[in-house]
């Protein structure tokens, strides 16, 4: 059965570890972050995080990795893989308009399915995101960890390439429920 280490959840979360990692962090940085929450079970989100202007706190692909310094309740892990340069990469008009890679695979994408998606958002660039496919009722949709990968089995718009590392059945992580209402969906 395939397991990918990146969404293993330590049994204990390390809150000094995650506290250090936080304090170490610059905005720019190329940052992977494993989240684990109920709706949504383990996801990995490796992209830049960013000092968010409106929320004081950093942010990876605009979910919170902290507030005051302190780790957010879903942080499982936090892996500074490298440290900001002196300047930003600008994002080019090219890039944000860059044609969507092989998306074949989303015909496929079934509730359960361990993926691998490679997205891009004007606001947070570009990032990959790495867990189990949860199917929404509301909107007809598959997601990870929050972010839409496909609506009504077409691609979501900030989707760039999909990978179905092992369909459902076939791997070792938590699948979580289908979600089948919105008052379920809120995460306080």
């Amino acid at each position: 059965m395939t397991e990918l280490q990146e969404l293993v959840v330590p049994r204990k979360r390390n809150v000094k570890d995650l506290t250090a990692s936080i304090n170490a962090l610059d905005s720019w940085a190329s940052v992977s972050a494993t989240f684990f929450t109920e709706r949504f079970g383990a996801f990995n989100v490796a992209g830049t995080a960013h000092l968010s202007a409106s929320i004081g706190s950093f942010t990876l692909a605009g979910r919170a990795l902290e507030q005051n310094l302190k780790p957010d309740k879903t942080l499982q892990t936090l892996t500074i893989t490298q440290v900001a340069g002196e300047t930003p990469t600008e994002i080019s008009v090219e890039s944000i308009d860059e044609p969507a890679g092989d998306l074949s695979a989303v015909t496929a994408l079934a509730h359960g399915d361990l993926v691998r998606a490679r997205l891009h958002d004007s606001a947070y660039g570009d990032f990959t995101l790495t867990g189990v496919a949860v199917w929404s009722k509301v909107g007809t949709m598959i997601l990870v960890g929050e972010w839409i990968l496909s609506q009504e089995a077409a691609p979501a718009p900030r989707l760039r390439h999909l990978e179905i590392v092992a369909p459902a059945g076939a791997h070792g992580h938590l699948v979580p429920a289908r979600i089948t209402t919105v008052a379920d969906d809120l995460e306080l």
